[in-house]
């Protein structure tokens, strides 16, 4: 048996047609195999695609790693964010030009509520983001990734990576021929680690 553990933005979605055909292949390979997802989407974004495609899993791997859950959902594994951490993310972040969210176990709100794995940092102006993000992760160790296209920053706890989750998801299936495949800078430890594939059109680093 095999593992194949694929990222989802970039890799799985593409556009409606490409994600379809993915998702057909991805049922083929589940026919034998074990397929999981690693994304640092929500589990109230992730979802989403969930119902927009019908796409099924046999784990999925949100908020890149700090929440596993099984095929039904069904949480697996979880490393939320400390309260003390949030305090000391929103302490960096306060009176700046930009709003925060917090993602918890099913959705993103604006109130810090429950277990919270990923917070989103949104901007109206890229350069404030860059400047923001660069001011941060210098004073602060977090696992940060910035989506250019959302002008967001997500931030996760620092121990927190695919890599790690994927080692995780390999045991707890008893399956050891671990195969990965990404697009984004957020799969590069992944990609190293287990010497993975890359889309033709991913990050030039990959």
């Amino acid at each position: 048996k095999k593992i194949l553990i694929s990222d989802y933005d970039g890799t799985i979605y593409q556009d409606d047609e490409t994600t379809k055909n993915n998702i057909i292949a991805i049922n083929n390979f589940r026919k034998k195999h074990v397929f999981a997802v690693a994304t640092g989407r929500s589990y109230e974004d992730f979802k989403k695609a969930i119902d927009k495609f019908g796409i099924k899993c046999d784990y999925y791997i949100l908020n890149y790693g700090s929440q596993i859950l099984d095929s039904k959902l069904k949480l697996l594994k979880s490393m939320p964010l400390e309260d003390s951490e949030l305090d000391e993310i929103e302490e960096f972040f306060f009176k700046k030009e930009c709003k925060l969210e917090y993602c918890n176990d099913l959705v993103n709100d604006k109130k810090r509520e429950g277990n919270i794995y990923k917070v989103l940092v949104k901007y109206k102006d890229k350069n404030t983001l860059l400047r923001d993000f660069k001011q941060f992760t210098k004073k602060h160790n977090y696992n940060c990734y910035v989506l250019r296209h959302h002008d967001t920053i997500e931030i996760v706890n620092h121990d927190i990576d695919k890599s790690n989750a994927i080692d995780f998801v390999s045991r707890y299936a008893g399956v050891f021929d671990i195969n990965v495949i990404g697009d984004s800078g957020s799969d590069l430890d992944m990609i190293k680690k287990y010497s993975g594939a890359c889309i033709n059109n991913g990050n030039m680093e990959l």
